[in-house]
């Protein structure tokens, strides 16, 4: 039995864009759906089996350009049948992606917002990856929010955002949420990066009094998500009804990447008339008011998070003076008034009475990988764990190994190969367990302490920096739920990617039974990074990871490794990442 491979073309003359809505929508277990543009630049998936819900219905993010190719792949492990039907087809007349007359999209807000990647936003690095974009009504409308801690901290998708982007003909099921949307450095004048985006969800609560809407997301699980997500922070909340002395918000303006505004005053609680269900009027004070002192709110800000000086939601954006005008009003629900509106039963729903909560990050996973070359620094704002692939190991003690224990040959556990230096930081512990091999010739560190924006935060990529200016301190723990070796095995996200750059990387043969011989050209130094991810986004080998002068290469791929099935070699360089499909047979 052979593998599945479908391609399916779809072209809309003149489109910016193209977005699928699909409502049957079902995937078995090892299946992988990528849906990508013509020229590769832009790239979505996988999807997988994770991301199907009861409801069978779906809905891709927005793909660039006039035409784009699906591409399904089963394994010939596979005995079940998938259901793709595709229900609509979004012709993109806006370009969200350029400027583009009066058309909004990226770069289009004002010239005074404050990027969130600008000196301004260091201190709120940690809560932007809560902030996300809300795609609604097949793409046509954006707002903003973000992921919200609750008591029990069990990393619940919870995602507050505005009652008005609900709209009247709000469908949760196809609702985007797009995360990391921001520029790679201050002011950047275009994308390039990687953002994450989920397809649906549920409708909790919501309530036109504070315009506060809670929905839950469908396919993130925390649980399941390895590394990459767990990128993707838990902002913390206060019910308590003190004005606050400063209001910070980071919001994503008419549909353009990530920004960042300030006011230094304390707000002032709004009053409105009330109208009741049973006939009685009364004012309540719903809304804080602010003046924003630096950058601005938009169309597509609505919904957007309220931080506190202590860095805690106090509310979200209900509307006020659009743009770079002279008197930049902005009105928040009131977070303590939603509580009493539906907030309750969902974020403290046994009703401990606790005032507030702190945020918080998911574990960070990394499981099955081997880093190789130069120095490379991995952080956590939480939790940290490194993980291999072995079981039945005596427990490693809370002092970070050398190489002091035997592993089979023909494991992959987490592995340090010589030659390199790797430096791991988290706030709270690191969690080494059976699997974990530093190779001799190699060094790792380790550092207990709180992780700044400084330290280069980032969740799914190795980072070249080393800090030596904190003390070694191991903890061993195991986590509740990672018990089994099927938990790495679904990924409930998907990715897209935008690449300006152009680079030439191929493989051949393709497909190839026992190895493959990678070529790429560089036009400029730069450290290159290529390894091989399966059709679920994991990373099962690195091929190279060095700084490299520019000129052409080639390197052999042993494939003996790999089981027979579809695979993505990815390089990444400074500035630019490239893809290419490999199948193994």
């Amino acid at each position: 039995m052979k593998n599945r491979n479908w391609k399916l073309k779809i072209i809309s003359k003149g489109a910016y864009s193209i977005n699928l809505i699909f409502n049957k929508f079902y995937l078995p277990e090892d299946a992988s759906l990528y849906i990508y543009n013509e020229d590769r630049t832009m790239v979505y998936g996988p999807v997988t089996s994770a991301n199907c819900n009861a409801s069978g219905i779906f809905a891709s993010d927005v793909i660039k350009g006039e035409s784009i190719i699906l591409e399904y792949f089963v394994p010939h492990t596979s005995l079940e049948e998938g259901q793709i039907n595709i229900s609509k087809v979004i012709h993109g007349y806006k370009d969200i992606f350029k400027k583009n007359n009066n058309e909004k999209g990226y770069g289009d807000s004002g010239d005074c917002e404050i990027d969130i990647n600008c000196p301004e936003g260091d201190d709120w690095c940690v809560e932007s990856r809560a902030v996300a974009m809300i795609l609604i009504n097949e793409n046509k409308e954006w707002c903003s929010g973000a992921m919200i801690n609750n008591v029990k901290e069990d990393f619940k998708p919870y995602f507050l955002t505005a009652n008005h982007c609900m709209g009247n003909d709000f469908d949760p099921n196809t609702a985007l949420f797009r995360f990391h949307y921001k520029n790679q450095y201050c002011d950047a004048n275009s994308y390039y990066g990687l953002y994450w985006t989920f397809t649906g969800s549920i409708l909790l609560a919501n309530s036109s009094i504070t315009d506060f809407a809670l929905l839950e997301l469908n396919n993130y699980n925390a649980n399941n998500n390895m590394d990459k997500i767990a990128g993707i922070h838990f902002a913390g909340w206060t019910k308590s009804d003190n004005s606050p002395n400063s209001t910070t918000g980071i919001h994503h303006p008419s549909g353009d990447v990530m920004k960042i505004h300030f006011d230094y005053d304390p707000a002032v609680s709004n009053q409105n008339i009330i109208n009741w269900s049973d006939g009685t009027t009364s004012e309540v004070d719903t809304h804080w008011e602010t003046y924003i002192d630096a950058g601005a709110m938009e169309g597509g800000s609505s919904g957007s998070p309220a931080f506190n000086g202590n860095h805690k939601i106090v509310g979200q954006l209900h509307g006020g003076m659009k743009g770079c005008v002279n008197n930049r009003l902005a009105f928040y629900g009131r977070f303590d008034i939603s509580w009493d509106l539906g907030l309750s039963n969902w974020l403290d729903p046994e009703n401990t009475g606790i005032i507030e909560t702190d945020p918080i990050s998911p574990p960070i996973i990394y499981h099955n990988k081997t880093i190789s070359g130069g120095p490379h620094l991995y952080t956590a704002t939480h939790e940290m764990e490194l993980a291999g692939n072995v079981s039945g190991y005596p427990d490693i003690p809370p002092i970070w190994p050398t190489n002091a224990w035997p592993f089979p040959e023909n494991d992959v556990p987490f592995v340090v190969e010589p030659g390199t230096n790797v430096e791991f930081k988290a706030g709270e512990r690191i969690v080494i367990k059976p699997g974990t091999h530093v190779k001799e010739g190699a060094t790792a560190r380790g550092y207990i302490a709180p992780v700044t924006c400084y330290d280069g935060l980032d969740y799914h990529r190795a980072l070249y920096i080393i800090n030596n200016n904190e003390s070694v301190s191991f903890m061993h723990k195991t986590f509740e739920n990672k018990n089994s070796p099927d938990i790495y095995q679904n990924i409930s996200n998907v990715k897209a990617e935008i690449s300006k750059h152009e680079m030439h990387f191929s493989s051949h043969p393709n497909p190839f039974t026992h190895s493959t011989t990678i070529r790429f050209s560089l036009q400029q130094p730069s450290r290159v990074n290529i390894y091989i991810t399966n059709s679920y986004g994991q990373r099962v080998h690195e091929v190279f990871n060095n700084y490299t002068e520019a000129g052409n290469y080639e390197l052999k791929l042993e494939g003996t490794d790999l089981k027979p099935g579809l695979y993505f070699c990815i390089m990444e360089t400074e500035t630019s990442r490239e893809v290419i499909k490999i199948v193994k047979m």
